[in-house]
């Protein structure tokens, strides 16, 4: 199967052209029932074993989708509306809660450019953050009542931008410190992951991660000094670390431990940018893809084996050197294998047990 190192993104994009040639030979589409809504769609395919459907897409009043959260039977989806990133424009974002078929069950707008969903499983809370750019808000939502509530970021952020996605891990709630004002030489210093609480109704963030920290890198074993310039999506590994996604330096950065004095740093360098990953939690299932160019969303199981418990997925949405294909990262090189081609911009994944 073709692979790539993050020697260089050239290498990727042949590996990219040869397998989507390949697969698109082999015949494997997505599910014939696939319809376009605002535009014409393109039919995602993957290597064999891949089967791909159309779980839900956006419409003229919704749209543009990004982030995604499956919590037991219920699929939430942020729909960005277009909306700037900074929030100037005051355009609201929607959240749209599905059955496990599609079928829609709730839709909730919150105030902002929501990047990120994420479900706090110690409080049973569903927290969206808006506006990653600057002027960031958190809402917090009641998925039972849908209930809410708004709080603004402190301000003026340490880091001089927003606030992205969140991590939940430990009991404790973890954000990445986005669009932060580099230094002079072009160095982030500043936070770049903070632990939030919420306090007497108010949001207190405490820097867990500097974006010039001291860290291992995965691949060589030496110390590094990081440079975190696009602190963006994260996620939670096999093993409990706490993923950050630092996406326009190309890596994965793992926090052991996460927010307690026995913290650990380490490194993992890509070929590409990439958007959301994913450690596989079970053998039957379904990832969830948002194909937010598309308007779209799809579900990817794999026939007869079902995945590998542990596996890591990840996406590189349309803004990366090389774009639009989910692949698996090896983890301890770095290398990642494409294995689903002909997205437009997937910026979401999630897994749906069972």
């Amino acid at each position: 199967m073709p692979q790539f190192t993050r020697k260089g993104s050239f290498a990727l994009f042949i590996t990219i052209c040869v397998i989507a040639i390949t697969v698109m030979g082999m015949g494997l589409t997505s599910s014939s029932t696939m319809q376009a809504t605002t535009q014409a769609m393109v039919t995602p395919v993957g290597i064999q074993g891949y089967d791909i459907r159309l779980f839900a897409t956006g419409t003229k009043q919704y749209f543009g989708p990004d982030s995604v959260e499956v919590v037991g039977n219920t699929v939430y989806v942020g729909y960005q509306n277009g909306g700037l990133p900074d929030g100037s424009d005051h355009v609201p974002s929607t959240i749209v809660a599905y059955t496990l078929d599609g079928h829609i069950v709730h839709m909730l707008n919150v105030s902002g450019h929501c990047d990120g969903l994420r479900f706090d499983p110690f409080t049973n809370q569903l927290w969206a953050t808006s506006n990653e750019d600057a002027n960031a808000i958190l809402t917090v939502i009641n998925p039972k009542t849908w209930a809410t509530k708004q709080y603004a970021f402190p301000t003026p952020p340490p880091h001089g931008g927003g606030y992205d996605d969140l991590a939940f891990e430990q009991g404790m709630a973890f954000v990445a410190a986005s669009n932060p004002t580099l230094n002079s030489q072009g160095v982030n210093t500043a936070p770049a992951v903070a632990k939030i609480v919420i306090s007497n109704g108010k949001l207190v963030l405490t820097p867990v991660l500097f974006g010039n920290a001291t860290a291992t890198d995965i691949a060589t074993g030496q110390k590094v000094t990081l440079d975190l310039t696009d602190p963006d999506s994260m996620s939670i590994a096999s093993n409990g670390d706490v993923v950050l996604d630092s996406q326009g330096d190309a890596e994965l950065v793992f926090l052991h431990n996460a927010g307690t004095s026995n913290q650990t740093v380490s490194r993992l360098s890509l070929g590409t940018q990439v958007d959301d990953t994913i450690w596989i939690p079970a053998a039957k299932g379904r990832m969830v893809i948002v194909d937010s160019k598309q308007n779209a969303i799809y579900t990817v199981a794999i026939d007869k084996t079902g995945f590998t418990p542990g596996t890591i997925y990840t996406e590189a949405p349309s803004d990366s050197g090389v774009a639009s294909f989910v692949g698996i990262v090896a983890p301890k090189s770095g290398t990642i294998t494409p294995v689903i081609v002909g997205l437009t911009s997937p910026t979401g994944l999630g897994f749906i047990a069972g």
